[in-house]
């Protein structure tokens, strides 16, 4: 008798038990949560059958207002993998919940072959979503899914279903989220959703759909994936489809969008059309005024012609990967919301209307909330800082892959000056820019006058030198991380002239640099990082870095000085050298290569030089430093001396 009581006391605790060490289940696990939902009302659902069997509209939002009640309920949401057979998971699940539990059950990379052979009213759940995911599911009986009329949420993606399961949709007349996606569907027929009338999020992405049916989708829905099929036509199924915001297309083998968007177009903000066949876009793109994301990238569109200028609501447009050619003065003339425009590998020669002065309307004028403007790989020959007048938002500024030779200001020397007293100077806020990759053999002096915001400056892979000149680079007291590397630079000396207060980074390599001296850190007083490597500098003076001391957020450290395949490193006297950099918390980096055998190398393998070497007479390079220090200079002898 003991025993019995012991048991049943154990049962009541184990339904008491969270959900996750429920044994009842296993293999499947579950978790639950509580929540407050509307209760289905019943009256509704018939309804929605009635207007599923009659063609009729059914309001999206049933469960609203006085058709419905809201409880404190409980959700649980069951996994189950691995499953042997639909036997084994009925075994496990079969009368474990209660009517007034809402499940969510996902079976995953399953066997669940002999479906067919049940139904899910075995598994007496209140299924509200069911996510059958990698089972090996094919034709599947309708009669299966009988009893699931409260389930809003019905995933098959992933599985080897032929076609739309209309007969098992017709048991789902309250259904709101359908996912078909990676199946073997061919086409999509007329009568396919006719049991669904209030179906909102429809995904069939990854078929092999080749047609669709016009009147096919159901009216109602709002986010619809047909990505990656092989549609070469949408055969007008969208034109009627006025509640439609997102709309995904991409990777099929659509040549035109012409008529093809819903009639109104009201509602859509979202397009995704990317590795298409586009040539063009269509005039409906006027009258898309809702319209906030537009990818239509890995096209062949040639020109925009005008399509967007009314796109009030645009915030991003990605356009890379096109045929473009040149942008018209008036192709964005209202999207003052655009933030991001992608114009990348394209062949613009062009921006619009304005001359190589910048004069005249540039394309780019009337976007004002503009933050990320993208032009690499393009075939621009020169660019005029003065069409970015009026952007007053923009951050980042890609030129780089172009056939730049020339970069300016388009402005008078005179206007400059009165630039730098006023509010507006172009580009003034930007804070990357990226010219990497062009043909620029030089600055046009005080370029960058004014951009007091630009932390990271990209220059290399160009043609500048023999040096950047004084006046280059004035004006950058943001900067922090400058590359002028992959150039024909034969000196820092006129650079380090320009005060540089916060640059952090320096990358130099693969120039002509011969010379590393007092004078060409000398601009740079907050250097931490600096990579000279792949020039032919013989000549390295300690007091390089007399003037620089690295700190990062306000903390002291070490400049790191990268040297790497410098003829310098085959000095003799270049442990002695190292010693008198450390002195001013300096260290260099890198290997000797194809040093004379006579003079006394580090071992190969070695990556890092450091002073870590026996004692010896204070070197000759100290000596002078000593000098240098007893007559005033920046010269520190503590690290040494102890």
């Amino acid at each position: 008798m003991s025993g019995i009581l012991y048991t049943l006391l154990g049962l009541a605790a184990s339904a008491s038990l969270h959900c996750a060490v429920r044994r009842e289940i296993s293999p499947c696990t579950c978790r639950q949560e509580e929540f407050s939902s509307p209760v289905i009302n019943q009256a509704q659902t018939a309804a929605a059958t009635v207007a599923a069997s009659t063609g009729g509209t059914v309001n999206a939002n049933n469960n609203a207002g006085n058709g419905g009640s809201h409880h404190v309920g409980e959700r649980i949401e069951v996994m189950c993998e691995k499953m042997k057979s639909f036997d084994q998971l009925a075994e496990a699940l079969s009368g474990k919940f209660t009517p007034e539990q809402q499940i969510t059950l996902r079976v995953a990379h399953s066997n669940l072959r002999d479906i067919s052979r049940h139904v899910f009213k075995e598994l007496r759940m209140s299924i509200i979503r069911l996510e059958l995911n990698h089972d090996h599911l094919g034709i599947v009986d309708g009669d299966v899914f009988a009893g699931l009329g409260r389930t809003q949420y019905l995933s098959l993606a992933d599985n080897e279903v032929p076609s739309i399961p209309r007969h098992v949709l017709s048991h789902l007349s309250l259904l709101r989220t359908l996912d078909l996606s990676r199946n073997r569907i061919s086409r999509i027929d007329s009568d396919d959703f006719k049991y669904n009338p209030t179906l909102q999020h429809l995904a069939m992405a990854g078929n092999a759909i080749s047609e669709m049916t016009p009147g096919s989708l159901p009216p109602l829905v709002k986010h619809l994936h047909v990505g990656r099929n092989h549609l070469n036509s949408l055969n007008h199924t969208l034109r009627d489809l006025n509640q439609l915001e997102w709309l995904l297309i991409n990777s099929n083998e659509l040549t035109s969008l012409d008529g093809e968007l819903p009639s109104s177009g009201h509602n859509l903000k979202m397009l995704y059309a990317v590795d298409n066949r586009l040539t063009h876009l269509p005039a409906e793109f006027r009258y898309l005024h809702r319209l906030e994301t537009l990818f239509l990238q890995h096209n062949k569109i040639r020109n925009l012609d005008g399509t967007l200028q009314k796109a009030r609501r645009l915030k991003f447009l990605e356009l890379s990967y096109n045929e473009l050619q040149e942008l018209n003065a008036d192709d964005f003339i209202e999207a003052e919301m655009l933030e991001d425009l992608e114009l990348g590998h394209n062949s613009l020669k062009s921006l619009g209307g304005a001359d190589g002065d910048g004069n005249g309307s540039s394309a780019l004028y009337p976007l004002r909330s503009l933050k990320c403007l993208n032009l690499t790989h393009n075939e621009l020959r020169e660019f005029s800082l003065a069409s970015l007048r009026g952007l007053r938002e923009l951050r980042l500024l890609d030129l780089s892959n172009n056939r730049i030779v020339r970069l300016h200001r388009g402005r008078l020397s005179s206007e400059n000056l009165v630039e730098e007293e006023g509010d507006e100077i172009a580009g003034g806020n930007i804070q990357d820019l990226r010219l990497q990759h062009n043909e620029l053999r030089s600055l046009d002096g005080s370029l960058f006058l004014g951009m007091k915001e630009l932390q990271r400056l990209n220059l290399s892979h160009n043609a500048l030198g023999p040096t950047i000149g004084q006046r280059d680079l004035r004006g950058l007291d943001g900067l922090r991380v400058l590359d002028i590397s992959h150039n024909q630079l034969t000196t820092l000396e006129d650079t380090s002239e320009t005060w540089l207060p916060s640059l952090e980074e320096l990358n130099a390599s693969h120039n002509r640099l011969v010379t590393l001296s007092g004078r060409d850190f000398r601009g740079f007083p907050v250097l931490c990082w600096a990579d000279v490597s792949m020039n032919q500098i013989r000549i390295l003076m300690p007091e390089l870095v007399a003037n620089t001391r690295c700190t990062i957020h306000g903390v002291p450290d070490v400049l790191r000085i990268y040297l790497q395949d410098n003829p310098v490193l085959c000095d003799a006297g270049l442990a002695d050298l190292t010693v008198a950099l450390e002195v001013n918390h300096a260290k260099v980096y890198g290997v000797g290569s194809d040093c004379p055998t006579t003079t006394t190398l580090a071992p190969p393998t070695a990556v890092e030089l450091t002073s870590a070497l026996p004692p010896a007479p204070l070197p000759p390079t100290l000596l002078r430093a000593a000098a240098a220090a007893a007559s005033g200079s920046n010269v520190s002898f503590a690290a040494t001396l102890e």
